[in-house]
């Protein structure tokens, strides 16, 4: 199949497509208007009318222009004023956040604790380990209850409900 074949069928495609689409349009917007017989009798005249007035464009010659430029030969070496990144230095913080004032509203959600030393980790580990699994407590189990650590979106929830009753 030759390339001016394909283009035809390509651009009636492409035009099928767009004027399909507008009567479409058309017709969906005469059937909430007018009704379906109105509706369609808009959309095919729609679609004929788009049809002809797409195919009656004639298609642009295809050309490409580059544009002229010059070709310049590049050099390996850098002017003096460039700026090479080539030592690695450690970038430091120099506007560190200061710490919320002791009366304010401001809840920190990760608060800075220092890490557990290698003997409170074992410490807690065997804990853990010495302790037998328990289970939820149910009616047909006497188990006991194991209280949960407080996290900090019980005091977030808290802070939440003080600014609220001191809103209303």
């Amino acid at each position: 199949m030759s390339d001016s074949a394909r283009d035809g069928w390509t651009a009636w495609l492409l035009d099928g497509a767009a004027a399909v689409a507008f009567a479409a349009a058309i017709g969906w917007c005469g059937s909430l208007l007018w009704g379906p017989q109105v509706a369609a009798a808009a959309g095919t005249a729609a679609l004929m009318i788009v049809l002809v007035v797409l195919r009656s464009i004639p298609p642009e010659a295809r050309r490409y222009r580059l544009p002229d430029f010059t070709v310049t030969e590049w050099s390996a070496s850098l002017p003096e004023d460039v700026l090479e990144l080539t030592d690695l230095e450690p970038l430091l913080l120099q506007d560190p956040l200061p710490e919320p004032d002791h009366g304010s509203r401001v809840v920190q959600l990760f608060p800075r604790q220092p890490l557990p030393t290698a003997g409170e980790l074992k410490a807690r580990i065997d804990a853990h380990l010495e302790r037998q699994p328990r289970h939820p407590v149910s009616p047909e189990t006497d188990g006991e209850v194991v209280p949960l650590q407080a996290d900090a979106s019980a005091a977030l929830r808290a802070a939440i409900a003080d600014l609220r009753r001191s809103l209303a």
